[in-house]
């Protein structure tokens, strides 16, 4: 069963790592997101340690306006060639 890691239990991985010399090895979450230094949050009353991927919701954040705005041109269109169609169908019919 996995276990979920602990300040302690990161520390002492990151302690090991760093002993066997490769103390500026970087950390990704994931393979292609780095871990960000403005990503590690501490909620000393909750009793956790939240580590947020601002690299990843930044970009995340981007796509998703892409999506948006790619959606929108769309919509339009399409209401653009509904409106086309139905004029095109209009003009036929008298």
């Amino acid at each position: 069963m996995r276990k979920q890691f602990t300040v302690d239990s990161l520390c002492a991985l990151l302690t090991r790592i760093s002993a066997g010399g490769y103390g500026d090895m970087g950390i990704f979450l994931g393979e292609d997101y780095p871990l960000i230094d403005d990503a590690v949050a501490t909620d000393i009353y909750g009793n956790k340690v939240t580590i947020k991927n601002t690299y990843y919701d930044k970009r995340m954040g981007e796509a998703i306006r892409k999506a948006r705005d790619d959606m929108g041109s769309v919509y339009i269109r399409y209401l653009h060639d509904c409106y086309e169609a139905g004029y095109r169908i209009k003009e036929t019919a008298d």
